[in-house]
């Protein structure tokens, strides 16, 4: 009785959420816009879901069409006759020649489904309703403003069966693997699935329109670097159907993908690259004449430079055991970053993309470690009140030291200002490594610590995409610092020897000469 009572309101209550249907199809969803109708196919032993919700058909690319448009009109009969059970329907049906859907090209659709590895492993029992059930189906990659709904859509629709141990079996014989054992290699998975479609790495990119020619594993995208460079696979799968907003014609590679994301070496901008380039290179410049200038004011110097009048305990261990520490983990940083940024899928510039992941990962956590030991470590010892300038006279001061490196350094004049072991930085050096060690090195680690743990960034930070502006002050604050350790390396061969200051920094002893 029950039993009866339900199905009786379940039949009253389909005519409430089908009014919004044609007139003629309001007779098919008395009973087919029942939740838990279905019925045991009998070639396969399958039951099959013959429930169509009225919510889900009324926002498909379908919902003008009528019941009959696509089923045989011998349907309006009931009980339906047997003979229509094993109806055979195609897409190609109605789309083969109409007008309206051309630049879908479902013939090509249908060629490259005919190839991909789901036909090619199960033959024809499967077919295209296996993945999009007709009556619900929508466009998003071709027509959504947002990638995200693209991206969503879509991956559910491979998830249906690809995270569904039950689907999974009953398509196949095969022991269902699960989602993160397959994907092991690749590094924040939950964030890839997020932002990337399944299609985008295992299907043939060269396809027109939505690639439909679903590739064997041992095909899949496993390469970093097909998405991570300038020539991303991205730009020709997820974004093929999206529109660039002018960033192109600012300089962005791959802007189309800046519109909505960032991709580590896929998000580049040439005329900051360009920028940097020559930044760097006049800094060489100004260094390398410096230096030859400054190797004819050695070899003018009398045997007096060369003798010192004693040694004085500058550095102690553990300040000295930051120091080394520091500057290698700077190098590690310098050479993976530069290849995360430049990479190539024709080969990376400098070592492998993943191997540039794991060093830069690694040598960040270091160095925030190393970090928190120099901050303490100044703490404790006082030796943070050498990086505190004194305000009155700094500008006097700067200018001093300043023309001392610019012309005084050429004559062998005595430096201005004489290191002790209460002011072991002269004003410009003091200056600069307070800026360094409580400024650009603080924004580096966090901004850093950010792209390690991307779903802590916020996603929008003033109009603009938060991982994009993280990233953007992420490098360039690194090629500042960069900028840093070679003058930083150059001006320590400045010391009354070429190898003094570096001594000092192995040892601790600073030699004191007495100009």
């Amino acid at each position: 009785m029950k039993s009866f009572i339900s199905v009786l309101a379940m039949l009253l209550f389909i005519p409430a959420l089908t009014g919004a249907f044609n007139e003629p199809d309001q007779a098919c969803y008395r009973c087919h816009g029942m939740p838990t109708l279905s019925m045991k196919d009998l070639s396969s032993g399958k039951i099959r879901n013959l429930s169509i919700l009225p919510k889900d058909a009324s926002n498909s690319v379908h919902k003008f069409l009528y019941c009959t448009d696509c089923h045989s009109e011998d349907f309006a009969e009931f009980p339906h006759p047997k003979a229509l059970y094993s109806e055979n329907i195609s897409c190609l049906d109605c789309h083969e020649d109409d007008p309206d859907t051309n630049f879908i090209q479902f013939n090509k659709v249908y060629e490259a489904f005919g190839k991909s590895v789901h036909v090619q492993k199960l033959g024809d029992s499967f077919s295209c309703f296996d993945c999009h059930e007709m009556h619900s189906f929508q466009l998003h990659a071709r027509v959504s403003k947002e990638v995200q709904d693209a991206v969503l859509y879509d991956n559910h629709t491979c998830l249906n069966c690809h995270g569904n141990e039950d689907k999974f079996n009953s398509m196949t014989d095969k022991v269902f693997p699960g989602l993160e054992a397959t994907h092991y290699f690749l590094p924040h998975q939950q964030l890839h699935w997020k932002n990337v479609r399944c299609l985008d790495c295992h299907s043939d990119p060269e396809q027109p329109g939505v690639s439909h020619l679903i590739l064997p594993k041992e095909k899949a995208v496993k390469n970093c670097v097909e998405c991570h460079s300038a020539n991303s696979r991205l730009a020709q799968t997820l974004y093929k159907f999206q529109s660039t907003i002018d960033r192109s014609e600012q300089g962005f590679v791959n802007a189309v993908i800046l519109n909505n994301s960032y991709v580590i070496g896929a998000t580049r901008n040439y005329y900051l690259n360009l920028l940097s380039f020559v930044i760097f290179g006049l800094m060489l410049f100004v260094l390398g004449m410096h230096g030859y200038f400054y190797a004819g004011a050695i070899r003018r110097r009398t045997s007096s430079h060369s003798h010192p009048a004693g040694k004085e305990y500058f550095y102690p261990l553990w300040l000295r055991l930051w120091h080394w520490i520091n500057a290698l983990l700077f190098i590690a940083l310098i050479i993976s970053g530069l290849t995360l940024q430049y990479a190539r899928v024709e080969g990376d510039p400098l070592i492998g993309f993943g191997t540039a992941i794991t060093i830069h990962n690694v040598s960040g956590i270091t160095l925030t470690l190393n970090y928190l030991l120099f901050f303490i470590g100044n703490i404790i010892t006082g030796n943070y009140k050498q990086y505190v300038p004194i305000i009155k006279g700094i500008f006097e001061r700067l200018f001093l030291q300043a023309k001392f490196y610019a012309m005084g350094i050429f004559k062998n004049e005595p430096h201005p200002f004489e290191t002790t072991i209460k002011k072991k930085f002269n004003p410009l050096q003091q200056i600069t490594y307070l800026n360094i060690m409580y400024i650009l090195l603080p924004v580096i680690i966090i901004s850093g610590w950010g792209l390690l743990f991307p779903e802590t960034i916020l996603d929008e930070f003033l109009g603009a995409n938060g991982l994009f502006l993280t990233a953007l002050v992420h490098t360039v604050t690194g090629f500042f610092l960069s900028l840093f350790m070679f003058g930083h390396i150059y001006l320590a061969t400045t010391g009354h020897t070429v190898t003094s200051n570096f001594k000092a920094m192995l040892n601790g002893w600073h030699e004191v000469h007495h100009d």
